[in-house]
C-alpha cells in the first residue's frame, strides 16, 4: 500500500513574493546596475541590500537541498509560498 505524505507549514511573517517588490522599491533609490558591485560602483548600503539578496537565495538553496537529500519535493516552489520567519 502506497502511503501519501504532506507537510503541514507554518503561516510566516512575510512571504518571498513581497520582500522583492521592497527590494525593487529599495533598489529604483539608487538608479544603479544590479551587477555594479562587481565593478565596485555600489555604495555601502548597495552592498548590503545585494549581500541581504545573495544570503537569501543561499538559504533557499540550502533548503531545497536539504529536502532533496531527504527524498522531498518540493513541487509548488514560488515566492509567494515561501517565507520568512523572524524571532524579535
Amino acid at each position: 500500500r502506497n502511503r501519501g505524505y504532506f507537510l503541514i507549514l507554518d503561516c510566516l511573517e512575510e512571504t518571498l513574493e513581497s520582500r522583492i517588490l521592497k527590494w525593487a522599491k529599495e533598489h529604483k533609490k539608487y538608479k544603479a546596475p544590479i551587477l555594479g558591485i562587481f565593478h565596485g560602483k555600489f555604495s555601502p548600503e548597495q552592498d548590503k541590500l545585494f549581500m541581504d539578496r545573495l544570503k537569501v537565495v543561499h538559504d533557499i538553496a540550502g533548503a531545497m537541498t536539504y529536502l532533496h537529500k531527504q527524498n522531498v519535493i518540493y513541487r509548488d516552489l514560488k515566492p509567494n509560498n515561501l517565507g520568512f520567519y523572524s524571532q524579535d
